[in-house]
């Protein structure tokens, strides 16, 4: 469990996002807070919840922690499904722009692997 806070750099040309030292020149505050949730085998499933809304922020956080995402090659992860990474939004919220009510999204985790193990 914990807090990460990083300096992140968007290079739109290779589609990556780098950690840097400062702010400037593009790289923007990141916020993360992580928490463990359970591990089988292999896996660990893992709670995170961005403070901020930068380009692949969760994924950088990940790889950051020595723990790259199922899946995610550009960031170091083990090859899992061509199609896809392991990374789902489970809830969303959010002020409507317009009436100022909180919006609240769930989406249940798939059942398929490597999610059905926790």
């Amino acid at each position: 469990e914990g807090r990460l806070e990083q300096i992140l750099l968007k290079d739109s040309h290779r589609n990556m996002v780098q950690v840097r030292q400062e702010l400037g020149h593009g790289a923007k505050q990141a916020i993360t807070e992580f928490r463990v949730i359970g591990s089988f085998d292999t896996y660990t499933l893992t709670e995170l919840t961005p403070h901020t809304g930068r380009s692949h922020q969760l994924r950088v956080a990940m790889q950051t922690l020595n723990a790259p995402i199922l899946g995610d090659l550009k960031y170091g992860g083990k090859a899992f499904d061509p199609t896809r990474i392991c990374l789902h939004c489970r809830q969303l919220e959010f002020i409507h722009p317009v009436t100022t009510k909180k919006i609240r999204i769930i989406a249940p985790v798939p059942d398929a692997e490597p999610w059905v193990y926790f």
